[in-house]
């Protein structure tokens, strides 16, 4: 091996460790958080979810839920109710709540 084909090896290894280690953070990055206006469709506290507006929302021992005003849990959410939703959307579409807070009733949301 030459001298040039060494120094060439090198470069194409620390290449490839440093797209590695790109990778290794853009994977361990905070997923987006996101804020939604929706209507909740259906709520099923066996498995912490509720779909609002057409999407899936998982509830978690961090999620902050707030019902007229006051701290809740998502037992307390009703089918037709209106809600804005603070939540990380991760990678496979997973939607994770951090806040859900209800809206007045009297508000128009627009559903896509």
């Amino acid at each position: 091996m030459t001298i040039t084909n060494l120094a060439t090896n090198r470069v194409l290894v620390a290449a490839v460790l440093a797209t590695l280690l790109g990778w290794a953070s853009l994977a361990s990055a905070e997923p987006p958080q996101l804020i939604e206006p929706g209507i909740v469709y259906s709520v099923n506290p066996g498995n912490s979810q509720a779909e609002i507006s057409g999407a899936i929302y998982q509830f978690t021992t961090d999620s902050d839920v707030e019902v007229a005003g006051s701290t809740s849990s998502m037992v307390a959410l009703a089918p037709g109710m209106k809600v804005e939703i603070t939540y990380l959307m991760h990678p496979d579409r997973y939607r994770e709540v951090v806040f859900l807070e209800q809206l007045p009733d009297d508000l128009e949301i627009e559903e896509f």
